[in-house]
């Protein structure tokens, strides 16, 4: 599987349990809920998806299906708005 990674000129900022991006770029920003900010935070620092899915299935008592769902489409956003993109 291709490694995710973090475009330049995005920014971002946790607030509680929420991350807030901004893309520099295109001047787009976007929220990421509880979950949604366990798997970013995941993905920039380096964590493989299975790692991340388990970790996130730990945490928050949950089932493979539903924890790959939110991270599959965690990582469609993303990639949609030059957040991230495969290395």
């Amino acid at each position: 599987m291709k490694q995710l990674r973090l475009n330049d000129n995005i920014y971002y900022e946790k607030i509680d349990n929420e991350i807030v991006i901004l893309n520099a770029n295109t001047d787009r920003y976007q929220s990421l809920n509880e979950t949604a900010s366990f798997i970013f935070e995941g993905i920039i620092s380096q964590g493989s998806e299975e790692d991340i899915i388990q970790r996130v299935m730990d945490t928050y008592d949950a089932v493979f299906e539903d924890v790959k769902y939110d991270y599959d489409k965690t990582i469609s956003i993303l990639v949609e708005m030059k957040v991230l993109t495969y290395a």
